[in-house]
């Protein structure tokens, strides 16, 4: 039987910044940096990627406390470093729905204020294993 998993991501993306200076400020290396020319706009547009493990569960906040662990001490230098460097940011939630039962998708108030301090979209994507 295969069964469901979920994995979250924070993702950090603009034009052109330093993502070292994201690397340090946050604290963790991140799982995925990337920089590519926009030939329309000439602009560089940057991603900088934390996630954490996919694991197997039927609750999204396993993993939603994991990130929350790591981010929340660092809000007040996140909004810090998106009015300075004009970034965005957005949680994704990958879910992978198993034979074993579909995921309890919930948010607990702690997740709430971090997204709302942070200005943050959540984007949230399932899929049939």
């Amino acid at each position: 039987m295969r069964e469901s998993t979920i994995q979250i991501f924070f993702e950090i993306s603009g034009n052109k910044f330093d993502l070292k200076k994201i690397t340090e400020n946050v604290g963790v290396k991140p799982t995925y940096e990337s920089s590519k020319n926009s030939l329309n706009t000439k602009q560089t547009e940057m991603m900088w990627v934390y996630s954490t493990d996919k694991i197997k569960s039927i609750d999204v906040n396993e993993s939603l406390n994991t990130i929350e662990a790591i981010l929340l001490p660092k809000v007040n230098i996140l909004r810090s470093l998106k009015d300075e460097l004009d970034l965005d940011y957005c949680f994704e939630i990958a879910v992978e729905i198993g034979e074993d039962a579909v995921p309890a998708i919930y948010f607990e108030q702690p997740f709430t204020k971090m997204v709302a301090q942070l200005d943050a979209k959540v984007d949230l994507k399932t899929s049939y294993l």
